[in-house]
């Protein structure tokens, strides 16, 4: 059986009602021009720039930097997990930028599962060096 071939119907637009150019876009949209002197977007208060800059990145991990890891394959497809322990005092925001860093430091994926900080693969050693390095 043959395959009936599908014709690309050709429209044509009209000048009518449309002008030609981009410029009657930007017109239409009344976005307030770039040049306009407007108040400018108010700055994170420097308190709490401070209180996250003294907050250490390895905070989470307590004060002894004590590491609590676990090694696991089961349940998660036949694919090696490292986990991470954390502080439960810890703030959520404060083990998303551990795990963010981790990620960045070691190259691999990481994400938080309730008190548990998880990277992709087998990393008790990078992360042991990795924690070792941070000043």
């Amino acid at each position: 059986m043959a395959k009936k071939s599908k014709k690309k119907k050709r429209v044509e637009l009209s000048d009518q009602g449309f002008e030609s150019g981009s410029a009657a876009l930007f017109e239409s949209l009344s976005l307030p021009d770039e040049r306009s002197e407007s108040a400018p977007a108010p700055l994170p208060s420097p308190s709490a720039q401070s209180q996250r800059a003294t907050r250490p990145l390895l905070a989470p991990l307590g004060p002894q930097r004590a590491l609590k890891l676990q090694v696991s394959s089961k349940g998660r497809g036949g694919k090696t997990v490292t986990s991470l322990k954390t502080l439960s005092s810890s703030s959520s925001e404060e083990r998303a930028r551990l795990a963010q860093a981790i990620a960045k430091g070691l190259g691999c994926r990481a994400w938080l599962e309730e008190e548990w900080l998880c990277l992709q693969g087998d990393q008790r050693e990078r992360l042991r060096a990795w924690v070792a390095a941070q000043p």
